[in-house]
């Protein structure tokens, strides 16, 4: 997790103007809510 996190704190620092903020690890239950919600949302777009 800590070579993840360090990627996605560092990986903008080539881009000026461009930060980005990690608030943390959440559980399996939320990855899978997440992973639903952007099928919904790509349903309802491109379907």
């Amino acid at each position: 997790r800590d070579e993840i996190d360090e990627f996605f704190s560092t990986y903008k620092n080539l881009e000026k103007g461009k930060e980005v903020e990690t608030l943390g690890w959440e559980d399996r239950q939320a990855a899978m809510a997440a992973i639903e919600h952007a099928r919904d949302l790509y349903d309802e777009h491109f379907d």
